[in-house]
């Protein structure tokens, strides 16, 4: 069992790494092939991430995204109006090994051309941030304490363990997924108008 202050410690370092350089910036879905969508600040506590958690297991789980392509994932931020200003792209089988983090940007192998954006969640956070966490991730939660865990990560931005945090913003936000063979290979966090 880690204590709170040995995760803190362990989670600041892996972020430091992940946010370096453009190249770091990765996350990795394991095998559940699920990730969550939750507001990170005054609304959600310890039961509501804790119902998320647990309502994962059921198909259609609102704040979950199914089916996501286990591996590495990389992450970019929109820096022109009609880009989105968060898009997540899998780049290829494998585990992040902290210690040895690309020193280039990988490319996704997949070919998207054609392949429709399709909404699966959106909501109103105000002006708080919130986080797309895979699954494995924010079961650890149970083991240092959901509220000091979605605490820490208030105090984050960008790459993450298992995810990345979007906002803060004004408005409210929509998660878009491409598919690819019964995958979600692509998410990208657009701020609603």
């Amino acid at each position: 069992m880690v204590s709170y202050n040995q995760w803190e410690t362990s989670l600041a370092e892996r972020v430091g790494k992940l946010n370096m350089s453009t190249a770091s910036r990765i996350f990795e879905v394991g095998a559940s092939q699920k990730l969550i969508i939750f507001e990170i600040g005054s609304v959600v506590g310890s039961d509501e991430m804790q119902d998320l958690i647990n309502g994962a297991a059921e198909p259609g789980q609102y704040g979950v995204i199914y089916d996501v392509k286990p591996g590495l994932w990389a992450l970019s931020e929109g820096s022109e109006s009609e880009e989105p200003p968060f898009s997540a792209t899998w780049v290829s089988d494998g585990h992040i090994d902290y210690d040895a983090l690309p020193q280039v940007p990988l490319v996704s192998p997949l070919n998207l051309d054609g392949v429709e954006w399709r909404k699966v969640h959106d909501d109103f956070f105000n002006s708080t941030v919130g986080c797309v966490l895979a699954l494995e991730i924010a079961q650890e939660f149970e083991e240092v304490g959901m509220d000091n865990a979605t605490g820490a990560y208030a105090d984050l931005g960008g790459v993450v363990p298992g995810g990345f945090i979007f906002g803060p913003h004004e408005s409210g936000h929509e998660v878009d997924v491409r598919v690819q063979n019964n995958q979600v290979v692509q998410i990208k966090v657009c701020w609603a108008e």
